[in-house]
């Protein structure tokens, strides 16, 4: 667990001036910023964008 949650290893989401989400992560000692969510495909982020839209949430 403890090598799981090292900066290098994790992410940290965080929300921008502007309120949208941003991915915070450490590669080689240096803080890097993703707008969009990390080791995703466009494919994966339109179909949870288009799940997000579907009228499921009382059947959770």
């Amino acid at each position: 667990m403890d090598e799981g949650v090292q900066p290098q290893n994790s992410y940290r989401v965080l929300l921008d001036a502007d309120g949208d989400l941003v991915w915070v992560t450490e590669i080689d000692g240096r803080e890097v910023r993703y707008h969009k969510e990390p080791e995703t495909s466009f494919g994966q982020r339109f179909m949870s964008g288009f799940i997000m839209m579907l009228p499921v949430e009382h059947q959770l």
